[in-house]
C-alpha cells in the first residue's frame, strides 16, 4: 500500500499546511494562514489523485469574518472615547447622549455595537439615531435608529432578524429598548 507522503514531496509542504482523508482515491491540500478580523482570506487547495495528478484550485472570493456584536461589545468597553466617536457620528445633539446615560435607559456601549454591526455587518445605511419619547408622558419610550432604503417588508424582516440576533447574543435589554426605523417605508402607503 503506497501511503500520500509518496505522492508529495515533503520539501513543498509549507507549515500550516495539511492533507485530507482520502474519499474516492483524492486528496487535498490545504493552505490555512492566521487571519485577523478585516483582512480578506483566501484559501489556496491542491487536489492529487493517486495517479499523481494534481490539480491547483484557488479560491479568490474574498470571505469575510463576520463579527458579533458581542464581540464588538468586548471591544468597545474598554474605550469610551471611541464609543462617543462612533455615537456622535448619527447623534445630533450631546443632550440625547447625555439623556440614554443619565437616564440609565442602555447601555451606551452596547448600542455602539449594534452600530457598527448594522453598518460593517449587514451593511445598512444607518443616517440618524434618536430617544423617541412619549407625546404625553415625555418619558422615553425607546432609542430609535434610523436607516435608508427600505420598504414595509424589508423592514419588517430585518426587524424581526437584528432582535433574533440580539436575543440570541444575550442583548435582551438592547432588542426591547431598539427599533429600527425604516425611513423610506414611513413615506409609502403600507400595501
Amino acid at each position: 500500500m503506497m501511503l500520500a507522503k509518496d505522492y508529495f514531496n515533503a520539501e513543498t509542504l509549507l507549515l500550516g499546511t495539511w492533507l485530507s482523508k482520502s474519499w474516492d482515491k483524492m486528496y487535498m491540500l490545504s493552505s490555512i494562514s492566521p487571519i485577523e478580523l478585516g483582512i480578506p482570506v483566501r484559501n489556496v487547495f491542491v487536489d492529487t489523485t493517486l495517479e499523481n495528478t494534481a490539480r491547483l484550485h484557488i479560491n479568490l472570493r474574498e470571505q469575510r469574518v463576520m463579527p458579533t456584536i458581542r464581540q464588538l461589545y468586548d471591544m468597545l468597553r474598554m474605550s469610551r472615547e471611541a464609543v462617543l466617536t462612533i455615537l456622535k457620528q448619527y447623534i445630533k445633539t450631546d443632550e440625547v447622549i447625555d439623556a440614554i446615560e443619565r437616564l440609565r435607559f442602555l447601555d451606551l456601549e452596547k448600542l455602539a455595537s449594534q452600530i457598527i454591526w448594522l453598518t460593517n455587518v449587514l451593511e445598512l445605511k444607518v443616517t440618524s439615531i434618536d430617544l423617541v419619547e412619549d407625546l404625553e408622558t415625555g418619558q422615553p419610550q425607546f432609542i430609535g435608529i434610523y436607516i435608508e432604503d427600505c420598504d414595509w417588508d424589508e423592514w419588517k424582516i430585518l426587524s424581526r432578524t437584528v432582535k433574533r440576533q440580539l436575543v440570541s447574543e444575550g442583548f435582551s435589554d438592547v432588542a426591547g429598548r431598539v427599533a429600527i426605523v425604516c425611513k423610506q417605508a414611513l413615506k409609502i402607503q403600507r400595501g
